[in-house]
């Protein structure tokens, strides 16, 4: 071999050696560039669940939109003013809850505000009846939805964006309408099997789907369900799409409610509840809440980060109960002498209202405690005049307080009734229970009552427990 030849020759291999190991290089770049990318995702979650633009990792509610920047990342703020709802409530710890209207002659059993609180919409009877509620009126009424002794509607929804209601019936039958006309999208919507028992309804939060339970047939819990779900139906075809079963093939499911960004659902069965995201709807916790009847209702706070829920009668009780969404870990736990049929979280966030059935000292009541000092507030007796309750059976006078609908101002609340003293009972917070001029809490005027229970003072600029007035 020549000279030439032999440096033509090293001269290729040095070239195919240089472009292997160019290749090598740019192929440990590349590796070198994912695994750090995946470091650093793995690190940091760059995931923004409730999609308002703060990361999980550093977001307060991770489970609803928000915008709050002073005392807490990404928590609702309603007023825009940086810090949130809970910390800067409009509910007052001394509400004084008084009858503003009632409207008696039939049972009401769900009561649901829509946005703006304008209006409620209320399960009387077999039919849906909307009322104003700034003049008391009922406005538009359904036709009779379910027929037959003893025929009702168990619960309703009404949708976020203000279009629809969903209601479950006695029948084991669910239906959609629109809120405007009370005319029927839907209807015997149902689900195969039979003894069964639609008793809950919730929107999805983007108001394309509801979610309906199922459990056992009676509603009263207390045994196995084959084939009960969780289903899943669509608004525009008013199918099922899908249905899950988190206490598997045997399970009884009594409430449903979902977080305010959807990525939550949170159900209730007989002595259990369980939180499951709704990408994969897989259960990411289970709650339990010691009581082994159904957990009757169910309700997320408007951020998303505490669960209150309540029971039926168990062993002497039922139980008033919230938890913390991501730990799991018990905010509130209070008992009842009668079963507890509603729960509804103020719009701050700030408290909860439970409704109470027939029997003894909480019956024909609705509750209402505060979830940071988990302080009984208001004892709202309406059902049950100056009777103890104590009476067994039908000898008790005293009604059902079935369900519970604040207004978004928070110094209104709603409640359905039942059984004896049945009717429809529109309640407000006295605000300025001294009648000074000065309210309780700031309803945007900047005013609050030093001393709400003493006409003469309201301000103590000092903060030495004495009024400013001589």
């Amino acid at each position: 071999m020549s000279i030439f030849n032999t440096y033509r020759v090293k001269t290729l291999l040095y070239r195919k050696t240089a472009d292997v190991m160019d290749r090598k290089l740019l192929a440990l770049t590349i590796l070198f560039v994912m695994i750090s990318s995946t470091s650093i995702t793995y690190n940091g979650s760059a995931l923004d669940s409730d999609g308002d633009g703060v990361d999980d990792s550093v977001d307060d509610c991770p489970f609803a939109f928000g915008n709050s920047t002073v005392d807490r990342n990404g928590c609702p703020d309603r007023d825009g003013d940086g810090k949130s709802d809970l910390n800067d409530g409009w509910t007052t710890t001394n509400p004084n809850f008084q009858i503003e209207q009632q409207i008696t002659g039939t049972s009401y059993y769900s009561v649901d505000h829509n946005s703006d609180g304008s209006l409620i919409a209320t399960a009387s009877g077999n039919r849906i009846r909307i009322f104003d509620t700034n003049i008391h009126a009922n406005t538009i009424t359904s036709s009779e939805l379910v027929t037959g002794n003893n025929a009702y509607v168990t619960s309703l929804d009404w949708s976020p964006d203000d279009n629809y209601i969903a209601a479950t019936l006695s029948d084991d039958t669910a239906t959609i309408l629109w809120a405007s006309n009370m005319s029927i999208i839907h209807e015997d919507i149902s689900h195969s099997g039979s003894s069964r028992t639609f008793s809950d309804v919730a929107f999805f939060p983007n108001s394309t789907a509801i979610a309906v339970v199922d459990e056992a047939s009676g509603g009263w819990g207390g045994g196995t369900c084959t084939g009960c779900a969780v289903m899943l139906i669509s608004v525009e075809t008013g199918s099922v799409y899908q249905e899950v079963t988190p206490a598997g093939n045997s399970g009884s499911y009594s409430s449903v409610a979902f977080s305010s960004d959807g990525s939550r659902m949170a159900v209730g069965e007989d002595g259990t509840a369980y939180i499951i995201e709704t990408e994969n709807w897989t259960t990411v916790r289970t709650l339990n809440p010691n009581a082994g009847a159904n957990v009757h209702s169910i309700d997320f706070s408007p951020d998303g980060n505490t669960v209150a829920m309540c029971t039926g009668y168990d062993n002497g009780n039922s139980r008033l109960r919230a938890f913390d969404v991501s730990t799991g870990n018990s905010i509130l736990n209070k008992q009842a002498t009668s079963s507890c049929y509603g729960t509804d979280v103020s719009p701050d966030g700030k408290q909860v209202a439970f409704t109470i059935g027939y029997y003894s000292s909480d019956g024909g009541s609705a509750l209402v405690y505060e979830l940071s000092s988990t302080n009984l507030i208001s004892r709202i007796q309406l059902a049950r005049g100056s009777s103890s309750c104590n009476q067994n059976g039908g000898q008790n006078p005293c009604g059902n307080v079935n369900s519970a609908s604040w207004h978004p101002g928070a110094a209104h609340i709603v409640l359905g009734v039942s059984r004896n003293y049945e009717g429809l009972y529109f309640m407000y917070a006295d605000l300025d229970p001294d009648n000074d001029g000065w309210n309780t809490t700031d309803q945007g005027d900047g005013k609050v009552d030093a001393f709400p229970d003493e006409p003469t003072q309201w301000a103590d600029s000092d903060g030495d427990g004495f009024g400013d007035n001589p």
